[in-house]
């Protein structure tokens, strides 16, 4: 209904959409210092977002939003495009800059960017992580008028620990080859100084990748112990299979918990200190509690 024509964008369509993402991420527009735009070079185009994302923003603060488009770079993906500025937008988060816009030394000269919350640059703009949390926005419009905008912020700063408890380390692949080429490459990049610490790998194995049916396995407390298990020359055991593809059913599994362990004080403070479900859960029942205890259950359960 705001359209003019089938192909032709809305400022209204657009501005409702991006102040609705804002509303529901439960952010401010001023905190906003970086907008991945549709940005599709078109002169009516380009005029329409704009106009859009001020009349969302609704801010007298000028020129502190940063406007950047993958576009200019790769072309239009069509059904593709939104999530590569997705993909975009936390790569510029990881690297803590910026890119620019390429060929845009000059912009639209109908955009009256100095009366806007908005810049466009053409070189990379540094964006280090702070004391304010970085957060993004991402546009996608479609040509039929299904719009769609995000705001993404980045991921808190990872606590670090002394946990040095064994890790469970998961490989899978389609064929035993490609299970042996999988276990190099990742002792290959376990070998680098930049590789994570060895929970994140662990975890990552368990619930960022799809198992397939050659499977390896091996438990590990450090890197070292882990490069030189998957290289063959350590003591560390690996447990090698395959997965029968022709099985009609799943197996179930059951665990049976007696209740007999030994209870000591301070039961769970490992659990808390090394993983964020459990303290998260923790400290939400504490707090529940707290109003009827009259006192934080935490420093019954951890005490100092």
């Amino acid at each position: 209904a705001h359209k003019v024509g089938f192909t032709a964008p809305s400022v209204n369509g657009q501005a409702e959409v991006i102040a609705e993402a804002l509303a529901v991420a439960g952010v401010e527009a001023e905190s906003v210092s970086y907008v991945e735009t549709h940005g599709t070079g078109t002169p009516l185009g380009d005029r329409v977002e704009v106009a859009a994302l001020t009349e969302a923003f609704g801010t007298e603060k000028l020129g502190y939003c940063t406007l950047g488009s993958l576009k200019p770079n790769i072309g239009h993906t069509d059904t593709a495009a939104g999530v590569l500025g997705l993909i975009k937008v936390l790569l510029a988060l990881r690297h803590e800059e910026i890119p620019p816009v390429a060929n845009c030394a000059v912009p639209h000269p109908e955009i009256d960017f100095p009366n806007t919350p908005f810049r466009v640059s053409s070189r990379p703009t540094p964006w280090p992580r702070g004391s304010e949390e970085r957060r993004a926005g991402i546009s996608s419009f479609s040509v039929g008028g299904t719009n769609a905008h995000i705001v993404v912020a980045e991921p808190p700063p990872a606590r670090s620990s002394a946990d040095d408890n064994p890790q469970l380390l998961l490989l899978s692949a389609r064929s035993d080859t490609a299970l042996q080429r999988s276990g190099a490459a990742l002792a290959d990049a376990l070998r680098t100084e930049a590789a994570p610490d060895l929970a994140a790998v662990a975890h990552t194995l368990r619930t960022g990748r799809h198992a397939f049916d050659h499977r390896m396995a091996l438990v590990c407390r450090d890197r070292a112990e882990a490069v030189t298990a998957l290289d063959g020359t350590g003591v560390t055991p690996v447990t090698v299979g395959r997965v029968d593809p022709a099985g009609s059913t799943t197996p179930r599994v059951a665990f049976l918990f007696p209740g007999q362990g030994s209870q000591r004080l301070a039961m769970g403070r490992g659990l808390y200190a090394t993983q964020p479900a459990y303290r998260a859960v923790v400290d939400e029942c504490a707090e529940l509690l707290a109003p009827d205890l009259g006192e934080d259950l935490r420093v019954a359960l951890f005490p100092a």
